[in-house]
């Protein structure tokens, strides 16, 4: 058994994110482990089931991190200095630790900074994060992140292949998982003439729009069943009609009444142009719903014909297509069903946070005969 260690971790804020909930996830089963957890962050926001045992240090407010990213939006100047500035800030909330956990890019510079404490830096990478700026400068500085002397571990298939092309580094994958004790198939209350279609309703790269207008295109074609589309999410997204009948939308679902949903759905999808390991997927698959999912992100679990059906990002014709099928077609739909929870079964975060707690040893093991060049002095 590996020996209790001081394991923190950083970030920014702990909104109501997918990424969060994995981060979460293995916080909590850390703990399980023996280690002592804690998180250093602006603000902390109570909307997960935390360990007790998990320590939270936040001095910040809600304010003070919209505040920061309130200025981002309105000039890109100095954007790195406040950046920079802000990550300073947290730096000085960071307890003494045996390894301090990168959340997210920025963060890795503040977990290298902080080993000349002696602390371990590690970076559990979740996305390619990259794309999320449009100032060429910033994104240099978030690139750079990738290279610089920390152990780090990628998300997913995908991202470890982004990371590859862009930096010819080769780093261990470590999948996210999805807690069996909420998803799980639930009774169906469905009319038999009636197909439900769920889908968390997003824009930009999710493309909650593209989701509608084939939906609206396998409406035209099949007129002797009532499909309903489901979006879920924090607020609707643009440019779709919402009639509380064929369309609707589920705002702020709980844990319980997501997996429902799921549950009562024939058909989940998942349009994205980018993710790394998105959640909804797997989490459907659980419930007993039949995906349809873009290859981004999803390489880890989805497999064309067996579990899902993947389709192209942007070809809303292919999706239509796909979705016809499924509709049509009761004995594929019902082979990617029972294929999809028995796909999702092999995903936990007990198996998984065995994993990480090795990947720390390696990290600690790693660090401990790196010569940054001040120990000398």
């Amino acid at each position: 058994m590996m020996e209790s260690l001081k394991i923190n971790y950083l970030l920014l804020g702990t909104g109501r994110t997918g990424g969060t909930r994995v981060l979460f996830n293995f916080m909590n089963e850390l703990t399980k482990l023996g280690h002592q957890v804690s998180i250093t962050t602006f603000y902390y926001d109570k909307w997960f089931p935390l360990s007790p045992d998990i320590q939270i240090i936040s001095k910040k407010t809600k304010f003070d991190l919209a505040l920061y990213y309130g200025m981002g939006k309105i000039s890109n100047k100095n954007s790195i200095g406040r950046l920079v500035n802000l990550l300073n800030k947290l730096g000085e909330m960071v307890p003494v630790a045996d390894v301090n956990v990168a959340t997210f890019s920025p963060t890795a510079y503040l977990a290298s900074w902080k080993s000349v404490e002696g602390a371990t830096p590690f970076y559990h990478m979740q996305h390619f994060e990259t794309i999320f700026f449009k100032d060429l400068v910033m994104k240099k500085f978030i690139y750079d992140t990738y290279f610089l002397p920390i152990y780090k571990v990628a998300n997913s298939l995908w991202l470890h292949n982004q990371l590859i092309r862009s930096t010819g580094f080769d780093y261990p994958i470590l999948n996210p998982a999805i807690e069996h004790e909420i998803f799980y198939p639930r009774e169906k209350y469905n009319d038999e003439r009636s197909i439900n279609i769920v889908a968390l309703g997003k824009g930009g790269w999710k493309n909650a729009l593209g989701i509608y207008k084939a939906v609206e295109l396998v409406r035209s074609q099949i007129k002797d069943r009532n499909i309903v589309l489901h979006y879920f999410g924090h607020r609707p997204p643009e440019n779709i009609q919402f009639d509380g009948k064929g369309t609707l939308f589920h705002k702020d679902l709980n844990d319980e009444d997501l997996a429902k949903l799921y549950s009562s759905s024939d058909i989940q999808i998942t349009f994205s142009k980018a993710e790394s390991f998105p959640l909804p997927p797997l989490e459907a698959m659980a419930c007993g719903a039949a995906v349809i999912t873009t290859p981004y992100g999803t390489e880890d679990y989805a497999i064309d014909g067996e579990n899902s059906l993947v389709v192209k990002p942007d070809d809303i014709h292919m999706l239509a297509d796909s979705i016809k099928k499924l509709i049509l077609d009761e004995q594929l739909r019902n082979k990617l069903q029972m294929n999809g929870i028995k796909t999702a079964k092999k995903f936990t975060y007990e198996n998984q946070a065995k994993i990480l707690e090795r990947h720390i040893k390696l990290a600690l093991d790693e660090n401990s005969k790196r010569d940054y060049g001040w120990k000398a002095l």
